[in-house]
């Protein structure tokens, strides 16, 4: 798999301090999760850029940018969605100035639809028109937009996620045609509803990266592969037949990453193209 790249997120620590590793187990791309202290926004002063972009071209590292899960551009309320929406307007200006390959993000979420369908219809709409304008401005900036699905929240929860099933990215790539704006493939969300394999057939000429964890299909558990019910024989040989060349970013979070690597490169290895 020499033509691909296995990255790490940063949630747990300053990317600075995840170099060392990183180039003992040959990982190349840091996902920046924007959501703890160390990586807020302000954070990313004109020296830490600077240092980070020469950190990236001394030892071929890219990076990318993870927005909070917390924003929710299909908000109902238009106060707190321009909120949200300047939010990522700032993240995708900074992103550009380290020279971030994409912007991952979340589309939001909405309470009551249970009882009242019009909701969620109403909360992807406005989440629709939000990416349309940030789409263009990643246009500008020359950054992908990468939409992530969401797990599915299940024990009576009166909340759910926008994008937590592919009938949402069916409709959101339908009104907007860009190649801007892709799609995350997170592998152990996906398996909380359809399933990996019904978004990479529908959805593979979007993906522009995978995040790789196991689950029992029902809580988002964040396991190391082969510890939960994800059919990996399945969807890796579903990714070599369309081929895919993009960033692989284990979350696996209760291992280290070069093991979950390590792990996903042996399940890789045993897979033919059928």
């Amino acid at each position: 798999m020499k033509t691909h790249t296995f990255g790490t997120s940063t949630f747990d620590k300053p990317v600075e301090y995840c170099v060392d590793y990183a180039l003992a187990h040959n990982l190349k791309h840091f996902e920046i999760n924007l959501a703890p202290g160390h990586s807020h926004l302000h954070t990313f002063t004109p020296a830490r850029i600077l240092k980070l972009r020469d950190l990236a071209r001394l030892h071929g590292f890219s990076f990318s940018f993870h927005i909070p899960s917390s924003l929710n551009i299909g908000h109902s309320v238009p106060y707190f969605r321009r909120r949200h929406m300047h939010y990522v307007a700032r993240s995708i200006a900074v992103g550009a100035e380290l020279g971030i390959t994409h912007l991952t993000l979340h589309l939001g979420n909405v309470a009551g639809h249970t009882a009242m369908p019009y909701f969620r219809r109403y909360a992807l709409s406005k989440a629709v028109s939000s990416l349309k304008t940030l789409t263009q401005l990643c246009i500008r900036n020359q950054i992908v937009l990468a939409v992530e699905n969401s797990a599915r929240l299940y024990h009576n929860s009166e909340t759910e996620m926008l994008g937590d099933n592919l009938s949402d990215f069916v409709t959101l790539f339908r009104q907007i045609n860009s190649p801007w704006l892709g799609f995350c493939l997170d592998i152990g969300h996906a398996n909380t509803n359809e399933g990996a394999l019904d978004y990479i057939e529908h959805l593979k000429d979007k993906i522009r990266c995978i995040h790789f964890h196991d689950n029992n299909g029902m809580d988002d558990e964040h396991l190391e592969i082969g510890h939960g019910t994800v059919n990996w024989q399945e969807v890796i040989q579903a990714l070599k037949k369309i081929n895919y060349r993009g960033p692989f970013i284990s979350e696996c979070f209760k291992t280290e990453c070069h093991f979950a690597t390590a792990r996903f490169l042996q399940y890789w290895r045993q897979q033919t193209i059928q």
